[in-house]
């Protein structure tokens, strides 16, 4: 799929949207300024700093997320010749809602900005979500809707890569995925560690387990061995 892309003060930048087409340096100002009820905060991390805030766009409530990089080797050449994650993410959701799925937000707009061929910076402007985090106990049914979401995420090329309650939202349309991924290089060990993810983390059985969940089992287990030698507590994957 082919997205338009324009340029400005050196970001290029791909816009699903024709209203939002020309609010890209509001979109900054707002983010520099902190002009917006500030849902995560940190832009003090030494290697990838972030600021996430809800805002008002194009009268269209929306999630603005500015992220700030320091140079790593893989993740460089990587967005060199892909492009950024935020961008990926974008063309995938694009093409996902394209093809009927619409249980992640919409993502308006995305801008990177490389220097020297580094990726530097990444902005965005999704959809916010009205609507609650999952917390527990879970329903049989919702745990059932919860696992088809996964399935059909997964469908159309969407990872979470994070399986965790907070990344849920119930809203008055079903529950919804956010903070999720695109294909990665091997979509099936991605796919694999989701299911164990909603396994190990929400208490909802995957099924049958495959290959690539037996690796992962047994990667587990031996990186648990480790730390029990080393006096530490087990941890999950």
């Amino acid at each position: 799929m082919s997205i338009p892309a324009t340029e400005s003060d050196g970001f290029k930048i791909f816009c699903a949207d024709e209203k939002f087409a020309a609010t890209f340096p509001r979109i900054r100002e707002m983010l520099e300024k902190r002009d917006g009820e500030i849902l995560g905060d940190r832009m003090d991390a030494p290697k990838r700093k972030r600021l996430i805030i809800k805002a008002e766009i194009a009268g269209t409530p929306v999630v603005l997320k500015r992220e700030l990089f320091v140079f790593r080797f893989d993740r460089s050449i990587k967005a060199f010749l892909f492009g950024s994650d935020a961008k990926n993410i974008f063309k995938i959701s694009c093409r996902a809602r394209e093809h009927g799925f619409t249980k992640i937000p919409k993502t308006f707009l995305v801008a990177e900005k490389f220097s020297g061929g580094i990726l530097r910076e990444t902005i965005s402007a999704t959809e916010f979500l009205e609507g609650r985090a999952l917390r527990p106990p879970i329903s049989p049914e919702r745990a059932e809707e919860i696992k088809n979401l996964l399935t059909e995420s997964h469908a159309n090329g969407i990872i979470s890569g994070d399986v965790q309650f907070d990344n849920f939202i119930a809203t008055p349309d079903g529950v919804k995925l956010i903070d999720f991924r695109g294909n990665k290089v091997f979509p099936w060990l991605a796919k694999a560690r989701d299911r164990l993810q909603l396994e190990f983390t929400l208490g909802i059985p995957a099924g049958k387990r495959n290959l690539a969940e037996k690796f992962f089992l047994l990667q587990n287990s031996f990186r648990n061995f480790c730390r029990k030698l080393r006096g530490k507590p087990p941890q999950h994957s």
